[in-house]
């Protein structure tokens, strides 16, 4: 424990003393690490904080994508072994199961598709609204609808 501490403050006192930005850069790279949910602030305004952000929200979209594909990978993967173990049990009437399973799944996505499609349709629809609605400025005038 006491060594763990002299290390630490040796450490401490080294980036202190370091004149090099870069070699600042390097320890704190080297020795911190930074948990998944960490929470970003950046100045508004600023180009390098534009990048950060941009950068930080791809990279976690690409997790999230990598998390997804592996829960599905796992899932279906559990569902083929469910389905040996079902055929193997219910020889002669699986078929028949799986065929009614199939029909009511396709019945509940489909109700369930119609409702987002319908869902898409009403908010295109507001969105075309709110643009016809908008006012038009005249690029000679500063106040809209008056003409010289």
């Amino acid at each position: 424990m006491a060594s763990l501490a002299s290390e630490l403050i040796e450490e401490v006192t080294a980036h202190a003393q370091s004149d090099s930005l870069e070699d600042e850069l390097e320890i704190c790279a080297d020795n911190i690490y930074f948990p998944n949910n960490l929470l970003i602030i950046i100045a508004a305004g600023h180009i390098v904080g534009a990048i950060i952000s941009a950068t930080y929200n791809q990279y976690r979209i690409k997790q999230e994508i990598k998390f997804l594909y592996t829960k599905n990978f796992k899932l279906n993967e559990q569902l083929f072994k469910l389905h040996l173990k079902c055929a193997d049990k219910w020889q002669r009437i699986w078929p028949i199961t799986v065929q009614s399973i199939d029909y009511k799944l396709t019945k509940e996505m489909e109700t369930h598709y119609n409702n987002l499609n319908r869902k898409l349709d009403k908010l295109q629809r507001e969105k075309q609204t709110r643009e016809k609605q908008t006012p038009t400025t005249n690029a000679h005038n500063s106040t809209p609808g008056r003409s010289t």
